[in-house]
């Protein structure tokens, strides 16, 4: 007599079931499908998915079973899209086939939930390149009102999916390919959201993208590779005023133009001269950054101290690299420390010149002051400041306690002057 036992249903443990974030990643994009193709059952197929979580029972991979499924959901969307004419009728072909492959991938994803999951990859991995199909599907439908309050949402979303990925040693370039491929498709999505914008706002983001995009081009022919052990550094004073100009300063004078357009309160403004005040805020946090960063900066090649500045103090960039150098070079630095606190002075102009009933914006604007001048004056009573190992960074008490007290004082002119002020003259006397 045969005793063995018939093998029982695979069992979903807490490690095969899809992330959260994944999860509302295929809801989204089936929903917003369903809305832009009129096909009812991709709801159906929301509610599926969600069961699918909450079951213990697993189709095992490559198994009749999971094909015969594979077979029955396929063939059911085949047959629902033969008599769906709304979706046939009056549509491009470029976009029917693309409503067609996603609505195949929708069933697809539908057989994988329940499936067993791969062990090589992790399930979000697939879940990532199938929902980004069925969700660029939707978005081709530009005039759909709905693609615009889910796009937000399902980019958020794979940015959370995409976090729990790490590149293993099997699997690793399927991952990378996931990764990539969202990559994609948050691109096409954040160009039909462009497309979406009035007339003269596609033609401010189009001129920061293209300066920011210049910038990114300085910095690819100035420096060389990360890994190619060589060190390259700017020229001079000028050359750093351009390139915090084309990586910041350039999204001041965005930020400036795209409020004043928006807001009512900052009609009145002088374009010119508050765009002006914006560029040179944007480099204030810039120059705080490549101040912050230059040990590390400098071990991937990068020496954003002008070297001119540097000769005339018999410093090399490559002496850098030593943080007992920082003793000559010492001076250059706190010269620009002292240019990074001019532009913090504009800074603090362009925050009171918006009216105290623009709370937000002025919070906006404030807390990464306080943030920056609060670095500026770490690194000013830092003697290690090039020493890689001496990482500075403002302490999240220092963050809670200015979130805290700025909320009431936002409102004050003289509180606000009176504060930034303060943090001024703290940097100024560490000099």
């Amino acid at each position: 007599m045969n005793n063995a036992v018939a093998p029982a249903p695979a069992q979903a443990s807490a490690d095969e079931r899809l992330p959260l974030s994944a999860l509302a990643m295929i809801v989204i994009s089936f929903i917003a499908l369903a809305l832009s193709s009129k096909s009812s059952f991709l709801v159906v197929f929301s509610g599926i998915v969600m069961l699918s979580q909450t079951s213990q029972w697993r189709l095992k991979k490559g198994s009749a079973g999971a094909w015969i499924a594979r077979t029955l959901v396929l063939g059911g969307v085949l047959v629902a899209i033969i008599f769906n004419p709304e979706l046939v009728r009056g549509t491009l072909y470029f976009t029917l086939y693309l409503q067609l492959l996603a609505q195949l991938c929708a069933g697809e994803l539908v057989v994988q939930c329940w499936q067993s999951p791969p062990t090589t990859t992790p399930r979000s991995a697939g879940a990532v390149l199938l929902s980004g199909i069925v969700f660029l599907a939707a978005s081709t439908d530009f005039n759909d009102r709905t693609i615009w309050y889910f796009t937000p949402a399902y980019l958020l979303l794979a940015v959370l999916t995409l976090r729990q990925f790490r590149v293993r040693r099997r699997g690793g370039a399927f991952q990378n390919l996931a990764a990539g491929y969202s990559g994609v498709v948050a691109l096409v999505l954040a160009l039909a959201l462009l497309e979406r914008l009035p007339k003269a706002d596609r033609t401010e983001v189009r001129s920061v993208v293209t300066t920011l995009t210049q910038g990114m081009e300085l910095d690819l022919r100035t420096f060389p590779a990360e890994s190619s052990g060589q060190l390259a550094a700017l020229k001079s004073c000028d050359d750093l005023e351009l390139y915090t100009y084309l990586v910041a300063g350039c999204v001041g004078q965005f930020w400036t133009r795209m409020t004043k357009a928006h807001t009512p309160a900052l009609r009145e403004w002088d374009e010119a001269e508050m765009s002006a005040r914006g560029i040179a805020f944007g480099k204030a946090l810039q120059y705080t950054n490549v101040l912050r960063d230059c040990p590390r900066d400098l071990r991937i090649g990068r020496c954003y101290i002008p070297s001119e500045r540097l000769a005339a103090l018999g410093v090399t960039p490559a002496e850098l690299l030593d943080p007992a150098s920082m003793r000559k070079a010492r001076p250059l630095f706190n010269e620009l420390l002292r240019r990074a606190l001019s532009h913090y002075r504009q800074a603090q102009i362009y925050l009171l010149a918006i009216p105290p009933q623009c709370g937000r914006l002025r919070l906006a604007c404030l807390w990464p002051v306080l943030i920056g001048l609060e670095t500026l004056k770490k690194l000013a009573e830092s003697e290690q400041w090039l020493d890689p190992n001496q990482r500075i960074k403002v302490q999240r008490a220092f963050v809670y306690r200015s979130l805290a007290l700025s909320l009431p004082a936002i409102g004050s002119d003289r509180l606000v002057r009176r504060w930034i002020e303060g943090q001024i003259a703290a940097v100024e006397k560490r000099l």
